[in-house]
């Protein structure tokens, strides 16, 4: 694709002056300049942040009752962990449980998240929650500022592709009726 580009290009702008000074040479120099911004993104995603955000599971003592929504996260019932969830403030033992296989109950709610909203859309009620064991409590983070460093970046270079492609659109459109 990149080759194509290239070669279709070089056919239709025959200079430097051409591609910055024709309608379609700018056009075409703001399309490159946003796919080089999605394409370096998208590497600081991959090779930066994404390992970061899987790393996120720490080693927790499995005896601690008292755990913050980060060292939940590391129960999933998966690779031989307990299945633990969280609902209005306690952590439950899930990993008995024939309705929790593999840390995920029905295919819809994975363990090791604090499902206390998610109840709410459930055709059960409470009850069934509270037969399961109680392990500890669901205690705040100590972090100032709430979510971490590589999380925000994350959330931002995913809005920053959004608003992107729709501006690639928006020069797709400009091209075709400008």
């Amino acid at each position: 694709m990149a080759v194509t580009g290239t070669v279709l290009t070089l056919y239709r702008i025959p200079t430097w002056d051409a591609l910055f000074h024709t309608r379609f040479g700018v056009l075409l120099t703001i399309k490159i300049i946003i796919f080089l911004v999605m394409t370096s993104t998208a590497f600081i995603v991959t090779f930066i942040v994404g390992p970061r955000l899987a790393a996120r599971h720490t080693e927790v003592d499995p005896r601690k009752r008292d755990l913050t929504p980060a060292e939940l996260s590391s129960f999933t019932g998966k690779d031989g962990a307990p299945a633990y969830f969280a609902y209005r403030g306690m952590i439950y033992d899930a990993t008995g449980s024939k309705l929790w296989r593999k840390g995920s109950h029905l295919g819809k709610h994975q363990a090791g998240f604090d499902l206390t909203e998610m109840l709410k859309l459930a055709p059960h009620g409470e009850d069934r929650v509270q037969q399961l064991p109680v392990v500890g409590k669901l205690v705040e983070e100590g972090v100032p500022g709430g979510k971490a460093p590589h999380l925000k970046s994350f959330y931002f270079m995913t809005f920053l592709n959004l608003f992107l492609v729709v501006a690639v659109l928006l020069v797709i459109a400009m091209w075709r009726w400008w």
